[in-house]
């Protein structure tokens, strides 16, 4: 008896401790609250990792383009205007040139119009 009296002091120091006990609809609302934030947070987390893969593959891409893509097109494409005199000639002959590099035609004149503006 002793001891489960001791033990009802030192629970009731603990309890006294922590605060008041939240019961009911309080501890309902405070659970939703918790997991309103936490849905937030994990949300941001999320949304920032997905912003900086966005930025890093912008930048390989980027990178791709200046560095590899357009220095060999670049040549190809003088190689390919040497070889036709009529300028009708040559754009059919670019055009074949590009769409093999793309599954789409309008990809390629996309392409074309946004990147061999100067070429």
């Amino acid at each position: 008896m002793k001891i489960n009296i001791l033990e009802d002091i030192l629970g009731n120091e603990e309890k006294q401790e922590q605060g008041i006990a939240i019961k009911g609809q309080a501890a309902k609302l405070k659970k939703l609250n918790q997991q309103q934030h936490l849905n937030v947070k994990t949300a941001f987390k999320s949304y920032s990792h997905s912003k900086d893969r966005i930025t890093i593959h912008e930048k390989i891409r980027s990178e791709k383009l200046n560095e590899i893509i357009l220095p060999h097109l670049k040549v190809e494409l003088e190689r390919i205007r040497r070889e036709h005199n009529n300028m009708d000639d040559y754009r059919k002959a670019r055009e074949k040139y590009i769409f093999q590099f793309f599954q789409q035609k309008h990809e390629a004149r996309a392409f074309i119009k946004k990147h061999l503006k100067n070429f």
